[in-house]
């Protein structure tokens, strides 16, 4: 879609307040991004990423989809809940953070650090 004369530069001095809001969901609709669909591939590989992550307590980044965007969460897995479907993870500071939703994570990566 082309946006190169948008409502940037005078959107707020000549419109109407209901104008402006109807504006601002057309741009959060534009920023919208549906979730991916994983195939039974996928999915396993990402099984396969979690529970070598806990077993090898390394940092990893989750990398998760929630309301339309994507969010990267870096930590060390601490405890996978299989009934509730929802894992637990601790912050490089020791802080910990959880619930994710295992149904909502997309991908995961093992992060390495190299050491000078």
């Amino acid at each position: 879609m082309n946006r190169d004369r948008g409502f940037k530069k005078w959107e707020m001095s000549i419109m109407l307040p209901e104008h402006v809001v109807m504006a601002n969901q057309w741009r959060k609709e534009d920023e919208y991004i549906n979730k991916p669909e994983l195939s039974e591939w996928d999915l396993q590989v990402v099984q396969e990423k979690l529970e070598l992550s806990l077993k090898m307590k390394c940092e990893t980044d989750i990398k998760v989809w929630g309301n339309g965007q994507f969010e990267i969460h870096r930590g060390t897995i601490s405890k996978i809940n299989h009934n509730n479907r929802q894992l637990f993870y601790s912050d490089p500071f020791e802080v910990k953070y959880g619930p994710i939703n295992l149904d909502d994570i997309v991908d995961i990566l093992a992060v390495e650090f190299i050491e000078f």
